[in-house]
């Protein structure tokens, strides 16, 4: 049987995705994976293949493919490979955690990895390394074409921008540390126009509401904070509302 249970866990989905890939052992040749078409003769897509298969199959299969399953055009890609056992387990692994990476190379486009909230209908919190906002940055990508990002390490808005929002390519693989960057235009600092908290502060969380904007919440001083920023109306401009107690400030920015 297939057992992974001695790789490393941040290593076995991520090489078994380059295994697949065209710099690999080519299953993108023939093989699509969701939605995206294989690059020559179409056979069956494997994204549900954990879903189908017994582990012990289909490590067979891919160690003798012709024995395995009569008629297969497969070919033994994994003879004379003396990692065999391991490759196969990292490419069952990633099978099994594909929704949580990115597909091999020869399927992948650039747009794959672009946060979009108007195709998702709804503002993207994504928590992220971000460029200008820290490791410990959340960034709000709303319907409106403006984006925010707060640092939840200092509890404080740090960037705001128009446009695009975020390409997550360089966070969806754990072995990549880059920062994002965000993609649209009239990247600003925020310290000055929503000033954070004068003294040390712990970040609680944040809940959503009915239509998907997040309230960062937090404890600075000895107080409780709602912190939420949303788009005022304009296109270009964001609105934050600071509850503190009973008290509720408001203030606003307009993106250049």
């Amino acid at each position: 049987e297939i057992d992974v249970s001695g790789l490393p866990k941040h290593q076995r989905a991520p090489f078994g995705r380059d295994l697949m890939g065209i710099k690999g052992v080519g299953c993108v040749n023939c093989h699509g994976l969701k939605g995206q078409r294989a690059l020559g003769a179409q056979v069956i897509d494997l994204t549900h293949t954990v879903e189908r298969l017994q582990p012990a199959y289909f490590k067979e299969l891919l160690l003798d493919p012709q024995a395995t399953q009569t008629g297969t055009m497969m070919p033994p890609l994994f003879a004379g490979r003396k990692k065999a056992d391991q490759e196969i387990e990292q490419i069952w692994t990633y099978l099994k955690e594909i929704d949580q990476n990115r597909l091999p190379d020869g399927l992948l486009r650039t747009d794959d990895f672009e946060l979009k909230p108007e195709k998702a209908g709804k503002p993207i919190v994504f928590r992220t390394f971000l460029s200008g906002a820290g490791t410990e940055a959340i960034a709000v990508g709303f319907l409106e074409g403006v984006n925010a990002a707060f640092d939840s390490r200092e509890c404080r808005w740090r960037i705001a921008w128009r446009g695009r929002f975020l390409d997550a390519m360089s966070t969806w693989d754990d072995r990549f540390c880059t920062p994002a960057e965000p993609l649209g235009e009239g990247v600003t600092d925020l310290s000055t126009a929503f000033p954070g908290p004068a003294t040390e502060a712990e970040f609680l969380g944040f809940r959503l509401d009915e239509k998907g904007v997040p309230t960062f919440l937090y404890e600075a001083g000895g107080q409780s904070f709602e912190d939420r920023v949303e788009p005022d109306g304009t296109g270009t401009g964001l609105v934050r509302r600071l509850k503190t107690g009973k008290e509720e400030s408001t203030q606003s920015f307009q993106l250049p």
